[in-house]
């Protein structure tokens, strides 16, 4: 993915959020945190396999995915092929908790 259409997508999820902020009956203001899965706390993990694939994984220190280089193997649970499975499973303002409408 360039970087240009990982700027588009962050910048449309940020406007998302925003949007949906201003649904009434929407809090955004707390977010689902007991529910974002245990692995999105670990670290990036190579492994020691040799290939170099890009994928994407939870930073929770700076709370945003990010890009890194994985090896092919013995990894773990926080590596996402795309960076939009990694917002959608680990980051804080892609899940809310909104009333159905």
């Amino acid at each position: 993915m360039k970087l240009s259409q990982l700027c588009f997508l962050a910048t449309h999820l940020t406007l998302l959020d925003t949007l949906v902020a201003g649904i009434p009956g929407c809090d955004t203001s707390n977010k689902a945190q007991a529910s974002k899965p245990e692995f999105c706390l670990e670290p990036e993990l190579k492994g020691p396999c040799k290939d170099q694939m890009t994928r994407y994984f939870y930073n929770a220190t700076a709370g945003y995915c990010e890009p890194f280089v994985y090896g092919g193997c013995e990894g773990n649970k926080n590596n996402f092929q795309t960076l939009s499975d990694c917002l959608v499973t680990c980051s804080p303002s892609s899940r809310t908790i909104c009333p159905q409408i």
